[in-house]
C-alpha cells in the first residue's frame, strides 16, 4: 500500500509540473522574432502579414523601406523599425495608419504618415488598451498623430509629431505618461489630455499650435519641465482641478500659461518670457496656489481676471511692457512677497477688485506708476509691526515708530503712509527696505542675453541680474545645445558679462542659456538665444582717385580693406573686364596704373578683398582717362612697336653712313682712276632734213657754242 501511494503522489507531481511548463513556455521561452523586408530567407514582404503570423509575445523587426499599409495589431507584440527616419508606414491619405487593440504592444522606430483627413483617422490609435509603449517614432500629416481613447497606464515617449491637426491626444484615458516628445506645427493642440485624470506630461517640447500643451476636464495631473513656444496658449488648463504645473518654460506665445475655470491647482516655478498677452493669465479660476514663477518681457506679467481666493506668493515680474501684476474683478486674493519691478508700465494694477490682502511685496523701478488701486477696497499692509510693501518711489523718513508712528526711534517703517494712485486707499506702513534684502537669496536671472556669431565663433553678452539676492554675484554658468529642448553645461566664468565660444561650427544652430550664481546658489536660467555662426565677408573701398575723376599718365590707386572676424589676406584689382591682379598691401593697399596703355575715355576701376574663405563684394568707381594725343597712338601703334621701329631706323641710317665712310676712305687711299670709255651704240640713220620756212626778216638765230669736252672721272 505504501508503494502504491508513493507512486500515485509522484505521478500527480510530475503531471502538475508538466502542465505548468506547457502553460508558461509559450509566453516566454517560445517567443520568436519575425522579419519584414530585407533579404533574409523567409522574411515577410508586408508588416501586416508578419503581425498575422506572429504569436503573442513575439517581436517583429522591420527593415528600412516604405510600406504602404494600414496596420491592425490585435495581440501583444513588439514592432521594431530599423530606423525611424527610413522605416516608413504610409497610409496613402486614407483611414488610420496603425491601430492597436491589445495590451502591452511596443511600437518603436517608425515614421507613420499620411492618414485620412476625417474624424477618427489617426496616425497611431490606441483603443481600450493599457501598458503599451509608443516610443521613438515620427508621425506627420495625420488627423491626430497619436490618439489614445479609454486607454490607461500607457507610455508615449521620445516621439516627434508634426503637421497634423492634433499632435498627441488623450481622451478619457487615465494614468498615462507623455514624456520627451516634440510636437511641431500641429493645427490645434500639440499635446492634449482631455477628460484624462492623473496624466504626467513631462519634458516635452511643443511649438506652433493653437494650444501647445493642454489639460481639460481632468482631476489630477502633472505638467512638469516642458517647453512651449510660439503657440496661442503655451500651456492651457481648463475645467480641471488638482493639476500641478511646475518648472515649465513658455516663450513667444500669446499666453505663456492660461488657466480657465480651474480650482485647487498649483502653478509653481515656471518661467514665462516674451509672451504677447500675458505670462500667466487666469479666468474664473479659484483657490489656486501661484508661487515662485517668473514673468519677464511679456505684455502683462501676471493677470488674474474674475478669479477669487487665490494665493500669489514669491513670484517675480519685471521688464513687462504693460503691467507686472494685475487683478481685474478678482477678490480675496493673498498677494505676498512678490517682486514687481522694472516694468515698462505699471507695477501693480488692482481694478474693480475687493478685499485682497497685498503686503511684503517689492514694487520698485516701474516706469509709469508703482501701484494703482481703482474701484475697490483692498488691504495694502498687514498691520503693525508686520508692515506693508516696499515702494521704490517712497521718499519719506523713518524717524519714529509705533502703530501711529508717533513714538521715538526708527522701526523700518516709513513715518507717513504711501498713497495709492487711483483712490484714497493707503499703504499705512510702507517698508523702508525690500523684504528681499534679508536673508540672502539666490540671484535673479541675468538680463539681456545676446549671441553674435562670426567665423567659427560665438560671442555671448549679458547684463547683471536686476537683484543679486543680497549676496554678490560670483560666477555665471553657460549652457549650450544644438536643439532648443536640450540643455548641456558649457562653461562657468567669473563675474564677467561676456563669454566667447570658439568650439563651434559655421552654419550650425546653437542655443544658449545662462544663469547667475552667488554664495547662496544658482539663479534660474535665462530664456534661450540662438545663433548660427558664419564667416563675415571682408569689405574694401577705393579712396583715391575719387569717382568720376580725370586721370592721365601713371595713376596711383589707393584704398583700404577690413575683416570683422579675421584678417584680409589679399586685395585684387582689375580695370574694366581685364584680369584680376594682386595689389600691394592688405588693410591699406595701393596700385600704380599706367593709363597710357588704354584708350582715352571712361574706364572702371574694380577692387575686391579675400579673407581666406570668402571674397568681399566688389567695389568700383568710374574714371576718365585723358592723355595728350600721340599721332603714332592715333594710328593704332602701341609704345613697344614704336620703339622697335625707331631702333630699326637708327640701325639702317648708321649702316648707310658707315658704308659711305668706308668708300671715301678707299678713294682717299687709291686716288682717281680713268675708266675705259664705254662703247657707244651707232648713231641713228640720218633722216632727210625737213624744209624749214625761211626766217623772218632781221632775225638772227642765236646758236650757243658747243660745250667743252669733259675728262672722264
Amino acid at each position: 500500500m505504501k508503494t502504491k501511494g508513493a507512486f500515485f503522489l509522484a505521478s500527480i507531481l510530475l503531471t502538475s509540473g508538466f502542465c505548468l511548463a506547457v502553460t508558461v513556455l509559450p509566453q516566454n521561452a517560445l517567443a520568436a522574432t519575425l522579419y519584414v523586408g530585407g533579404v533574409g530567407p523567409g522574411n515577410h514582404t508586408l508588416i501586416q502579414d508578419a503581425i498575422d503570423a506572429a504569436f503573442p509575445g513575439d517581436s517583429i523587426y522591420v527593415y528600412s523601406g516604405t510600406y504602404y499599409e494600414h496596420l491592425t495589431i490585435p495581440k501583444r507584440l513588439s514592432l521594431i523599425g530599423e530606423d525611424e527616419t527610413t522605416t516608413i508606414i504610409d497610409g496613402g491619405g486614407t483611414s488610420t495608419v496603425v491601430r492597436i487593440s491589445d495590451d502591452g504592444v511596443v511600437l518603436t522606430g517608425f515614421t507613420v504618415r499620411n492618414s485620412g483627413s476625417g474624424i477618427g483617422d489617426e496616425g497611431i490609435y490606441l483603443g481600450m488598451v493599457q501598458d503599451c509603449h509608443i516610443e521613438g517614432n515620427i508621425v506627420n500629416n495625420t488627423e491626430s498623430g497619436i490618439f489614445l481613447w479609454n486607454s490607461n497606464y500607457n507610455t508615449i515617449a521620445n516621439n516627434t509629431v508634426q503637421n497634423s491637426d492634433d499632435g498627441i491626444f488623450l481622451s478619457l484615458s487615465d494614468h498615462n505618461t507623455v514624456s520627451n516628445n516634440k510636437a511641431y506645427n500641429n493645427t490645434y493642440m500639440g499635446i492634449n489630455a482631455g477628460g484624462s485624470a492623473y496624466t504626467q506630461i513631462t519634458n516635452n517640447y511643443a511649438s506652433g499650435s493653437l494650444w501647445g500643451i493642454s489639460i481639460g476636464y481632468a482631476d489630477g495631473g502633472i505638467v512638469y519641465n516642458n517647453t512651449a513656444e510660439n503657440n496661442g496658449d503655451g500651456i492651457h488648463l481648463a475645467f480641471s482641478s488638482n493639476i500641478t504645473v511646475q518648472n515649465n518654460y513658455a516663450e513667444g506665445n500669446e499666453y505663456g500659461i492660461a488657466v480657465w475655470y480651474e480650482f485647487n491647482n498649483t502653478i509653481t516655478d515656471n518661467t514665462m518670457i516674451r509672451n504677447t498677452k500675458a505670462g500667466l493669465y487666469t479666468h474664473k479660476t479659484n483657490n489656486n496656489t501661484i508661487m515662485h514663477n517668473t514673468a519677464i518681457d511679456n505684455d502683462y506679467g501676471f493677470n488674474l481676471a474674475y478669479s477669487d481666493d487665490n494665493l500669489v506668493m514669491y513670484n517675480d515680474a519685471f521688464d513687462n511692457d504693460n503691467t507686472g501684476l494685475s487683478l481685474y474683478s478678482s477678490n480675496r486674493t493673498l498677494i505676498v512677497e512678490n517682486n514687481v519691478s522694472d516694468n515698462d508700465g505699471v507695477g501693480f494694477k488692482i481694478w474693480m477688485s475687493w478685499f485682497n490682502n497685498i503686503y511684503h511685496n517689492t514694487i520698485a523701478g516701474n516706469h509709469d506708476i508703482e501701484g494703482i488701486n481703482f474701484m475697490g477696497y483692498n488691504y495694502w499692509d498687514n498691520g503693525y509691526p508686520s508692515g506693508g510693501n516696499y515702494w521704490g518711489d517712497y521718499r519719506h523718513d523713518d524717524e519714529r515708530s509705533g502703530p501711529d508712528q508717533d513714538q521715538p526711534n526708527h522701526d523700518g517703517i516709513g513715518d507717513l503712509p504711501y498713497n495709492m494712485s487711483g483712490s484714497n486707499i493707503q499703504d499705512r506702513y510702507p517698508l523702508m527696505n525690500s523684504p528681499m534684502t534679508s536673508p540672502p537669496y539666490q540671484p535673479y536671472v541675468p538680463r539681456d542675453l545676446t549671441a553674435n556669431g562670426s567665423n567659427n565663433r560665438v560671442l555671448l553678452t549679458w547684463n547683471a541680474p536686476a537683484y543679486d539676492g543680497g549676496s554678490p554675484i560670483t560666477n555665471y554658468i553657460i549652457y549650450r545645445d544644438t536643439s532648443i529642448g536640450g540643455i548641456k553645461f558649457l562653461a562657468e566664468t567669473g563675474n564677467v558679462l561676456e563669454y566667447t565660444d570658439d568650439d563651434v561650427t559655421n552654419e550650425q544652430n546653437y542655443y544658449y542659456r545662462i544663469s547667475a550664481k552667488n554664495a547662496v546658489g544658482e539663479s534660474k536660467w535665462t530664456y534661450w538665444v540662438n545663433v548660427a555662426p558664419d564667416n563675415q565677408e571682408p569689405t574694401c573701398e577705393i579712396l583715391t582717385p575719387e569717382s568720376g575723376m580725370e586721370v592721365s599718365g601713371t595713376c596711383k590707386i589707393e584704398g583700404s580693406s577690413s575683416d570683422s572676424d579675421g584678417t584680409v589676406q589679399r586685395n585684387e584689382i582689375r580695370i574694366d573686364d581685364g584680369s584680376w591682379e594682386t595689389v600691394s598691401g592688405t588693410d591699406s593697399w595701393s596700385y600704380n596704373w599706367d593709363t597710357t596703355r588704354v584708350s582715352n575715355g571712361e574706364h572702371t576701376i574694380q577692387i575686391r578683398s579675400y579673407d581666406g574663405e570668402d571674397y568681399s563684394e566688389t567695389s568700383s568707381i568710374p574714371v576718365t582717362v585723358n592723355n595728350p594725343d600721340n599721332p603714332i597712338l592715333a594710328w593704332g601703334w602701341t609704345p613697344l612697336p614704336l620703339l622697335i621701329a625707331l631702333i630699326a631706323i637708327v640701325i639702317v641710317v648708321a649702316a648707310l653712313m658707315l658704308r659711305r665712310r668706308r668708300k671715301m676712305r678707299e678713294y682717299a687711299q687709291q686716288g682717281p682712276q680713268l675708266e675705259e670709255p664705254e662703247e657707244l651704240p651707232p648713231p641713228p640713220p640720218v633722216m632727210p632734213e625737213e624744209e624749214l620756212p625761211p626766217p623772218p626778216p632781221d632775225f638772227e638765230e642765236d646758236i650757243p657754242p658747243p660745250p667743252p669736252p669733259q675728262e672722264p672721272l
